[in-house]
């Protein structure tokens, strides 16, 4: 009797080999999972819930919000990784709306073309559509007297034309004043900043008083010198950058035309 207690008590003392080598496995398994979850796809994902299912008494190919993978099968959509789509614009979205804009823009050129050579001054007036918008470039010599921001009165007239031409237009106008280099030498305006703003200012104002236009779609802004269209080492350079510019500018610069207040209703 002595003999089997001892060796009922040896087979006893090694039953926690088992319980070790159940530890060793299942520690084994959650490191696999570890690293079949940092390289995880959607279906690595779909197939680790499928085993945890069949593993807790799940079927295979279950419907309804069970898990599975046979028809009907679907994962609650809580547990399904997102998966990342970049949004991509209808085609075409915003195109139409350009060619619109741009024919829009061209028609006003054309206009404005055939109204100022009734005058004979197309050849004094230079317009242009580029990136910004329609440009009407007025050279100074033409429209300013000289070293002032008075507008030649027999200039006046055609400045009319124009402004009741854009009074049409649902688009901003920005009138840019520049010049060239040289100093003023004016007590009235003793620097190129000062002559650039008032013409730019003073043609808004002949826009507002003699045409419908919305003095809210109006803005006015001198670069002085800074803004050359030609070289200033010379006299016809020079002339090239004493030019008033009236931009109507594209809709698609509205939120700068309105930074810090809101768009008007078009």
């Amino acid at each position: 009797m002595k003999r089997s207690n001892k060796h009922a008590e040896k087979d006893n003392s090694e039953r926690w080999l088992l319980s070790y080598a159940d530890f060793i496995t299942l520690l084994m398994v959650f490191f696999v999972i570890l690293y079949s979850m940092s390289t995880v796809t959607t279906e690595k994902y779909n197939a680790l819930l499928l085993s945890f299912s069949e593993a807790m008494g799940g079927v295979s190919g279950t419907s309804g919000t069970g898990v599975g993978t046979g028809p009907g099968a679907s994962i609650p959509p809580d547990i399904v990784p997102p998966t990342a789509s970049p949004y991509v614009p209808p085609p075409g979205s915003g195109d139409q709306a350009d060619q619109a804009e741009q024919k829009a823009l061209e028609a006003v050129q054309q206009k404005i073309e055939q109204a100022l050579q009734e005058y004979g001054l197309l050849d004094t007036v230079r317009l242009s559509i580029d990136d910004r918008g329609l440009v009407i470039i007025l050279a100074d010599v033409t429209t300013f007297e000289s070293g002032s921001a008075d507008i030649m009165p027999s200039f006046i007239p055609e400045l009319v034309v124009i402004a009741n031409i854009l009074s049409d237009v649902d688009n901003y106008i920005r009138i840019e004043g520049h010049t060239d280099n040289v100093p003023t030498g004016n007590l009235n305006y003793p620097s190129n900043w000062e002559l650039s703003t008032a013409r730019a200012t003073t043609l808004v104002q002949l826009f507002v008083h003699n045409s419908s236009i919305d003095p809210g779609k109006l803005s006015a802004v001198g670069y002085g010198e800074y803004r050359p269209i030609a070289s200033n080492d010379t006299v016809e350079g020079r002339a090239q950058n004493r030019r008033v510019e009236i931009i109507v500018v594209r809709s698609k610069y509205n939120v700068m035309e309105t930074a810090g207040g809101v768009v008007p209703a078009q």
